[in-house]
């Protein structure tokens, strides 16, 4: 259960940032419930385990306020939209995509979505010399 409680620290002191006995405090009873509900379900007592470590071992990536301040999007709803938008474009009806054919039109269909196909195209075609 350590891992749990170093997650637990952690977590009271980004939530209190200048404010140590609050701190203290949240820490306290947070670290009392993990250690009740371990107690209480054993047969989950492992999972909480797992998921306390899971929290520790990603907190790098899951600094969501420091990503923003960076400037990164937190929301999967830009992703999910262009993951529809590929979709729609290369599946419609009657499309049939061998996997060199796919792999060859998914950079042109990211460019045209992204609006630099003029500057993406030359790099990948160049015409015929006659």
């Amino acid at each position: 259960m350590k891992k749990g409680r170093e997650a637990v620290h952690a977590a009271a002191q980004l939530s209190y940032l200048q404010q140590p006995v609050a701190a203290t405090h949240w820490y306290n009873a947070a670290e009392t419930l993990l250690f009740q509900r371990a107690t209480n379900l054993p047969a989950q007592a492992l999972d909480l385990q797992t998921q306390a470590t899971y929290f520790e071992s990603n907190k790098r990536r899951m600094d969501y306020l420091q990503l923003r301040e960076d400037g990164y999007l937190i929301g999967s709803g830009m992703v999910e939209s262009a993951a529809k938008q590929f979709k729609s474009r290369c599946t419609g009806p009657g499309m049939r995509w061998s996997r060199e054919g796919i792999s060859r039109l998914l950079p042109v269909c990211a460019a045209v979505l992204a609006y630099t196909f003029d500057l993406f195209w030359p790099a990948v075609y160049s015409s015929p010399k006659y």
